[in-house]
């Protein structure tokens, strides 16, 4: 399996939660401001939606493709983290 991680630092808060909102629909949130992404041919779709959300002269969104050999490398360390906002719970 293939698996796109996407991370982001986004000064703004609105951009921020718009952004966490499009990644949620395509993926898991695995820590704050990273998210796996198992779709990876969703990856472009993904692109355009967040660029259009984003500030380039302020924000950073990264994409990184892993290769089936890397994902089986993949190390986590640490317990499951939940996080509880007004509306909703984030279990990473």
């Amino acid at each position: 399996m293939t698996l796109a991680v996407v991370s982001y630092d986004i000064v703004d808060d609105t951009r921020r939660n718009k952004v966490a909102k499009v990644l949620l629909d395509y993926g898991e949130r695995v820590q704050y401001s990273v998210f796996e992404i198992t779709f990876v041919d969703m990856i472009p779709e993904i692109k355009e939606k967040i660029s259009s959300l984003i500030n380039t002269e302020e924000d950073n969104v990264r994409y990184y493709l892993l290769c089936r050999g890397c994902v089986n490398k993949k190390a986590v360390i640490g317990q499951e983290k939940s996080i509880c906002g007004d509306s909703d719970c984030l279990i990473f």
